[in-house]
C-alpha cells in the first residue's frame, strides 16, 4: 500500500498526460510535454536519486527529462525507427520505468540528516511566479512564440519530422547542418506525437527550465552550506541577479553626445528614441552602455537550447558539493551526464564549461598538493583523490559528445566558410558586461567567498575557483558574431550561488537600517524594474501585427497548405528575397533562406555566391535558365520556384520560365502566387 501511495503523483501525471492529450490548443500541449519532458527523466532521477528525499529527486529528474529523451531518441532514429513510434516508445518507457522504481522504492529512503530539507513551500510558491512571468510574454503576445531565433529552430524542427537525423539546414538545401540539434531533435519528437505547434513545445520547455535552474540553485547552495536562508538566497538570486542595477546606468550613453558625428542635443534625443518602452527593443536598454545585452530572463522567452545548457551547467555545479564533500558517488554519473549533454544541446557552453571545469579541478589538485599534502581540506580544498575521479567522469561526458561536436562543426572551417575568427582576442567590451552585468552579485558573494576557505568548505572553494577561471576564460576567448557574451552567464551562475548565502541576510540588514520609504523602492529599481520593463515590452510589443509570421497574406495560407500536401516531402523550393517561411509554414527545405553572410551558419562561401546568382537570375532578366536548371538539378531532389504578388512592380519575371524550351514547367497559380516546377526531377 506504501508503494502504491508513493506512486501516486506518477500515476496521476500519466492519467493527467493521456486524458488532457486529447484536448485541444495549450492545454493539451502541456499535458503532452509531460511525456517527454518529465516522465523519463523522473525515471533516470528516481535511480540516480538513491535515497535522497522527494525534491532532490524531483529537480534531478526535470533537469534530465531534455537530455534522456533526446539521447534515447536520437539512438532509436538512427537505428531506423519512425519518429512517431520513437516518441511513443519513450514516453510509454519513461512512465512505466518511474511508476515501477517509485512502488519498489524502500520505506526508509529518507536520510535523518537531509529530512525535511527540500523547503518545498518556499520552492513552490517562489517557482509559479517565475514560471508565470516566463509564460507571461507568450500567452499575452503570439509573436514571442516566433521571434528571433525561434524560427530557425521550428524550422529545423520541422526538418527532422520530415528527414529524421542527423538534418540539414532547412535553409540551404544539400548542406548537413552544422548546428547543434539535439534540442529540435526533443521537440520533434513532442511534435512527432501529435503534430502540434512546435513554438508552444519551445515555450512549454524553456517555462519549465527556468523553474528548474532556481530549484537546481536553491540544491547546490543548500549543499554547499547546509543553510536554508542560503538556498532561498540562490534561489532569488539567480533569477534576479544578473544585469541587477545596470539599467540605472543608461545616462551613460549620453556621452556619445560628446563625440563622433552627431554631437549635442540631436545626439541626446536619439538616444531617448532608441529606448522604446512598450517593444522587445527595450532589452537593449536593461544593461549598461556599451556593454552586450546578457539578461537571464530573455533566453527563456526564446525558442533556443540556451536555457538548458545552463540548467545542465547547474547539475555539473550540483555534483561538485554531492561528490566532493559527501562521497556521493551517483553524483559522479551526475557530471558524466551534465558533461556530455551541455555540448549536446550547446556547443558554446559546453566546449567553454566543460574545459573550464576540467582545468578548475585541475588547479585545486595543484593547490591542494601544494598548500596541504595530506590533508587539504585544512585550507577548504577536496582531496586529490576525489577531484581526480571527477575530473575522469566529466571528461567522460564531454567525449562521449566529441563526434557529435566534430560533426556539427566540420563546416566552420577556414576553408568552407571562408572566414577565420582568432580565438584568443581579449576584448574590453566583455570585461565591461563583466563588471556591471555581475557587480551586484559580486557584492553579495564578497563574504561568502571569503568563508568558503576560511569555514573551509570544499564545494564553496571549488565555486569560487570555477568562477575564477571561468572569468579569465570569458576575458580572453573570442568566438565569432561576440558569441563569447554567452560566457558571461556562466561567470554569473556559480557567483550567485556563492551571493545566495548573504542575499536575503543583507537585504534584512539594508530594511533594517532603512525606512521601507526608501528600502522598497530601492531594492525595486535594483531588482525588479528590469524584468518588469522587459516583460512588459514583450507583452506589449507591436510587431507580430504585420509579422509575415504570423498574417500572411492572402492566400499565402493556402500556398503552404499545397506545398505541405502537393509536393514530395524532399522538395527544395526557390523563394526571392530569402524568405524563410516556407521551411516552417510549407515544412519543406529552401534553395537559400537568408539573406544573412555565410558566416551565420557555416553556409560554403562559394557555393552561397552561386546559389544567390541563381537566384537573382530566376527573379530576374532570366538570362540563363539552362544554367540555373542544371545548377539547381545539382540536388538530386523536385525544386520548386516561387513567384509571390507585390515583389516584383513592374515587372513580370516569371514568364521567362514560360517561354518555349523553358527548363520549367507551372505548377501552381492562385491569387497571384505562382509557382513552377523544375522538369525531370
Amino acid at each position: 500500500m506504501r508503494g502504491l501511495r508513493r506512486a501516486g503523483p506518477a500515476l496521476a501525471l500519466g492519467l493527467l498526460c493521456l486524458a488532457g492529450g486529447r484536448l485541444p490548443g495549450l492545454a493539451g500541449q502541456a499535458a503532452l510535454y509531460l511525456s517527454l519532458g518529465v516522465f523519463p527523466g523522473m525515471a533516470l532521477g528516481r535511480w540516480l536519486a538513491g535515497r535522497a528525499p522527494g525534491a532532490p529527486r524531483w529537480t534531478l529528474g526535470l533537469a534530465l527529462a531534455p537530455l534522456v529523451s533526446a539521447g534515447l531518441g536520437a539512438l532509436l532514429l538512427m537505428c531506423g525507427v519512425p519518429l512517431r513510434v520513437a516518441a511513443l516508445g519513450i514516453a510509454i518507457a519513461g512512465w512505466l520505468a518511474w511508476l515501477v522504481l517509485e512502488s519498489l522504492a524502500p520505506t526508509d529512503e529518507i536520510l535523518p540528516a537531509e529530512a525535511g530539507a527540500a523547503d518545498r513551500g518556499f520552492m513552490l510558491g517562489w517557482g509559479v511566479v517565475i514560471m508565470a512571468a516566463a509564460a507571461l510574454p507568450w500567452l499575452a503576445n503570439p509573436w514571442i512564440l516566433v521571434r528571433s531565433d525561434s524560427w530557425i529552430h521550428g524550422g529545423l524542427v520541422w526538418e527532422i519530422v520530415h528527414h529524421g537525423v542527423p538534418p540539414q539546414d532547412p535553409r540551404f538545401a544539400g548542406l548537413t547542418g552544422n548546428y547543434m540539434w539535439f534540442y529540435n531533435l526533443f521537440v520533434a519528437l513532442l511534435v512527432g506525437l501529435d503534430r502540434r505547434d512546435p513554438f508552444v513545445h519551445m515555450a512549454l520547455f524553456n517555462t519549465l527550465n527556468l523553474g528548474v535552474c532556481a530549484a537546481l540553485a536553491y540544491r547546490v547552495a543548500l549543499e554547499v552550506w547546509r543553510d536554508r536562508t542560503a538556498a532561498r538566497g540562490a534561489a532569488l538570486l539567480i533569477v534576479l541577479g544578473l544585469n541587477a542595477g545596470a539599467w540605472l546606468l543608461w545616462p551613460l550613453s549620453l556621452g556619445r553626445a560628446l563625440v563622433g558625428s552627431t554631437r549635442g542635443w540631436t545626439d541626446v534625443m536619439n538616444q531617448v528614441h532608441l529606448l522604446r518602452p512598450g517593444t522587445c527593443d527595450i532589452i537593449f536598454n536593461l544593461h549598461a552602455p556599451f556593454s552586450w545585452m546578457v539578461l537571464f530572463l530573455d533566453k527563456f522567452t526564446v525558442g533556443t537550447s540556451l536555457s538548458y545548457a545552463w540548467l545542465l551547467l547547474l547539475l555539473w555545479l550540483w555534483a561538485l558539493p554531492r561528490w566532493l564533500e559527501q562521497g556521493r558517488r551517483e553524483a559522479l554519473v551526475w557530471a558524466v551526464l551534465a558533461a556530455a549533454g551541455m555540448p549536446f544541446f550547446h556547443v558554446v557552453v559546453g566546449a567553454s564549461a566543460v574545459p573550464v571545469g576540467l582545468a578548475t579541478l585541475g588547479l585545486a589538485w595543484l593547490l591542494a598538493g601544494r598548500r596541504g599534502t595530506r590533508s587539504p581540506e585544512r585550507v577548504g580544498l577536496p582531496t586529490r583523490g576525489r577531484l581526480v575521479a571527477l575530473a575522469a567522469a566529466t571528461a567522460v561526458g564531454g567525449l562521449l559528445a566529441v563526434p557529435y561536436t566534430m560533426a556539427i562543426s566540420s563546416g566552420w572551417s577556414p576553408e568552407k566558410s571562408g572566414f577565420r575568427t582568432p580565438l584568443i582576442k581579449p576584448n574590453w567590451t566583455v570585461w565591461w558586461t563583466l563588471l556591471t552585468a555581475c557587480a551586484v552579485t559580486l557584492w553579495f558573494a564578497r563574504r561568502p567567498l571569503a568563508r568558503a576557505f576560511r569555514e573551509r568548505r570544499p564545494g564553496a572553494a571549488m565555486l569560487a575557483l570555477f568562477t575564477l577561471v571561468m572569468g579569465v576564460f570569458a576575458a580572453v576567448v573570442h568566438l565569432r558574431l561576440d558569441n563569447e557574451s554567452k560566457f558571461v552567464f556562466q561567470v554569473f551562475l556559480p557567483l550567485a550561488l556563492l551571493g545566495g548565502a548573504a542575499f536575503l541576510p543583507e537585504v534584512r540588514a539594508f530594511f533594517a537600517r532603512r525606512s521601507p520609504w526608501i528600502a522598497v523602492p530601492a531594492l525595486a529599481l535594483l531588482f525588479l524594474a528590469g524584468p518588469a520593463l522587459m516583460l512588459h515590452g514583450y507583452c506589449a510589443d507591436p510587431a507580430g501585427k504585420a509579422a509575415p509570421q504570423l498574417h500572411p497574406a492572402p492566400g499565402e495560407r493556402h500556398l503552404y497548405e499545397w506545398i505541405r500536401s502537393r509536393t514530395e516531402e524532399d522538395a527544395v523550393l526557390v523563394d526571392a528575397q530569402g524568405r524563410d517561411l516556407i521551411m516552417v509554414l510549407g515544412e519543406r527545405r529552401l534553395w537559400v533562406g537568408t539573406t544573412a553572410p555565410p558566416e551565420l551558419a557555416a553556409f560554403p562561401v562559394t557555393e552561397m555566391a552561386e546559389r544567390r546568382a541563381v537566384a537573382d537570375d530566376l527573379y530576374g532578366p532570366g538570362a540563363d535558365l539552362d544554367r540555373d536548371a542544371r545548377s539547381l538539378a545539382r540536388l538530386a531532389r523536385p525544386v520548386y520556384v516561387v513567384y509571390r504578388p507585390g515583389d516584383f512592380p513592374g515587372a513580370a519575371p516569371w514568364r521567362n520560365l514560360e517561354r518555349p524550351g523553358s527548363p520549367f514547367t507551372p505548377a501552381y497559380q492562385a491569387d497571384g502566387f505562382r509557382v513552377y516546377r523544375l522538369r525531370g526531377l
